[in-house]
């Protein structure tokens, strides 16, 4: 069955990560090394979490991990340039991972690029707010 859950982590798209309580990735999937644009685990294992993100999101990573070390799950968004400098949204959850005494032992980070979905949504709006104003200024002559 152990088996089983490697291969579910590694077949999927999300970055999926292992933090130990002192904020730290101990692990990560092959996935989730390449949407972080590492060329290797070094750049990655053993490195605080926050660091991979900007100073503007730390409140909400900090949260986040606060969060899940107290035993809840929490819910971000927010932009970084990635390792390999290519800028991009995520969608993050935390959640506590428990061990056999259900005292929290790790944190479980699931990120999932959204970037694209993000550059849709601006260019609906850029296109809707074209048509709003053409609109009114057909109107208006």
């Amino acid at each position: 069955m152990r088996d089983r859950y490697r291969q579910i982590v590694a077949l999927s798209r999300d970055c999926i990560k292992e933090i130990d309580l002192d904020g730290r990735i101990t692990s990560v999937n092959l996935n989730g090394l390449v949407g972080l644009g590492a060329s290797s685990a070094d750049q990655v294992l053993a490195r605080p979490w926050r660091e991979l993100w900007p100073p503007e999101a730390a409140a909400m990573v900090g949260a986040a991990m606060a969060a899940a070390a107290k035993g809840a799950t929490r819910e971000f968004e927010a932009s970084c340039v990635n390792l390999a400098g290519v800028r991009q949204t995520w969608q993050a959850v935390t959640s506590p991972l428990f061990d056999e005494q259900g005292k929290v032992e790790a944190i479980l980070a699931v990120s999932k690029n959204v970037s694209d979905r993000r550059a849709l949504e601006a260019a609906f709006h850029t296109l809707d707010s074209t048509l709003t104003a053409e609109r009114a200024f057909s109107t208006n002559a």
